[in-house]
């Protein structure tokens, strides 16, 4: 995938995005998935690449 995005073009939605569809539709969160979205979405969409910083926002939802 990490050629993927920075060519701007992923599956993302249709895998963690379909989860977080799933979830939704039987009243369940999916934080991980959405945040997964997200991240990738944006790394994509600028044609960034990945680094450990991205995962800070993962890190926020361990529990404390």
């Amino acid at each position: 995938m990490f050629h993927d995005v920075q060519k701007g073009v992923t599956e993302i939605a249709n895998y963690n995005g379909y989860l977080v569809e799933l979830a939704k539709q039987i009243g369940l969160k999916a934080p991980w998935n959405e945040t997964c979205v997200e991240i990738i979405e944006n790394l994509s969409a600028s044609r960034q690449k990945g680094s450990f910083k991205h995962l800070d926002k993962l890190f926020e939802l361990l529990p404390k």
